[in-house]
């Protein structure tokens, strides 16, 4: 997407491409190219994160973008439907879509001839954790407790890192760098991965910029 690449070499104003996106994401059809623009749609969402007036717009192009893909999801069917689905998951940002979430992990809120996989449901789980949804950790722990796998495992540790703050979060983070680390290298890179997600608890990562 050479629009999206012009954004991120501060070529084209970034709520300039994310107009753009609004426009252009319902007409498209094509799956890799479906793929590529909601890459560039989370990508664009983080970079708000880091410019001025950042949560301001962030929570602007979220309320606006929520429906759209809410819509896209109820439109569509197969590996289209479930690109859409992560993209709304990933890019959740408001109370309206937290919930929406929620209700699709307890069957509250069902889409018509589909039906959540497991790693879906973390995905869901893991977004909840990162804001501290109401029961955020009840949900992570129900979860972990139906997906004895490897991954589940994995998942349940991040969920954990997720939703830590202050002191909870700087032990996490020593757990992981420490030289007699007990951990495996693949549990270290699950707590790293959920430090810091997605930049939205990027003024968390001050305390650790020295370490």
């Amino acid at each position: 997407d050479d629009l999206y690449k012009m954004a991120q070499n501060a070529e084209l104003p970034l709520t300039r491409y994310l107009d753009i996106l609004e426009r252009n994401l319902p007409q498209e059809t094509d799956l890799v190219a479906m793929r590529d623009l909601t890459f560039a749609l989370r990508g664009s969402f983080g970079f708000l994160h880091q410019v001025e007036n950042g949560d301001a717009l962030l929570a602007d192009y979220a309320g606006r973008f929520e429906p759209l893909l809410w819509r896209l999801i109820s439109q569509s069917d197969g590996d289209a439907r479930q690109t859409w689905l992560n993209t709304y998951i990933d890019t959740a940002n408001n109370e309206f879509a937290w919930q929406r979430l929620q209700q699709l992990l307890s069957g509250e809120l069902i889409l018509a001839d589909y039906e959540l996989e497991q790693d879906t449901r973390w995905r869901i789980v893991l977004k909840l954790n990162e804001f501290r949804r109401p029961n955020h950790a009840a949900l992570a722990a129900a979860e972990a407790a139906k997906d004895g796998s490897a991954i589940g495992q994995e998942n349940a540790v991040r969920a954990k890192v997720l939703a830590a703050r202050g002191d909870d979060k700087m032990r996490w983070f020593d757990k992981a760098m420490a030289a007699d680390e007990e951990f495996s290298l693949r549990r270290s890179r699950t707590i790293l991965a959920g430090l810091f997600p997605y930049s939205s608890q990027r003024s968390l990562a001050a305390p650790y910029a020295q370490r």
